[in-house]
């Protein structure tokens, strides 16, 4: 198992208070601040993972300490409220941090950050339920390409150096990103 538990752990209070506070934000805002905040997270998105081809020095240990930095905790709540409002934010953006402040592996950043996206996605899709905001359309969509992906990702991983999977995941974020940028569901609202 790759997931770094006491990192997932270390950030997932401020991660989880993001999401609440961005739930707020996406009954209350209108339409185009939505707008502005999903460009200004795909602006975040390619800037922090284009940084994320540098190589990290793997040889160091893991130094959780620099997460609890205030930067990085405020780093850790825009997530979460990016996530609320736009569906993307989390996993993205805790990535780049896990590996480049807190020295962890490729691999291990990479679980540990998708598992907290998926803690951040319950609550998520609880509010939603909440009020009636689930569009099952889209989730019975979503939901194959995920189980797919989550069965064919990590055993073509383990044949791909990590710069390339690096760059791999950039490309694919950002142009999911910048694909559905204009999109955003009318029901919603």
């Amino acid at each position: 198992m790759h997931i770094n538990f006491q990192a997932l752990l270390s950030v997932l209070l401020f991660v989880l208070m993001g999401v609440i506070a961005g739930y707020y934000v996406f009954l209350e805002a209108p339409r185009p601040i939505l707008r502005l905040i999903v460009g200004v997270v795909i602006f975040l998105l390619l800037s922090t993972n284009s940084e994320s081809s540098i190589e990290v020095d793997q040889s160091r240990s893991t130094v959780l300490d620099k997460l609890q930095f205030p930067r990085p905790r405020l780093y850790q709540f825009i997530a979460g409220v990016f996530s609320a409002c736009t569906g993307t934010g989390v996993a993205e953006m805790h990535q780049p941090l896990f590996e480049k402040k807190a020295f962890m592996g490729l691999f291990q950043s990479n679980t540990t950050a998708i598992c907290l996206e998926a803690i951040a996605n319950w609550l998520i899709t609880s509010f939603n339920l909440r009020i009636g905001n689930l569009r099952y359309d889209i989730l019975i969509f979503t939901v194959r390409g995920v189980l797919v992906g989550g069965q064919i990702g990590p055993r073509v991983a383990r044949c791909i150096p990590p710069g390339v999977i690096k760059n791999l995941l950039w490309l694919c974020c950002n142009s999911n990103s910048i694909g559905t940028h204009h999109y955003i569901p009318t029901k919603c609202f």
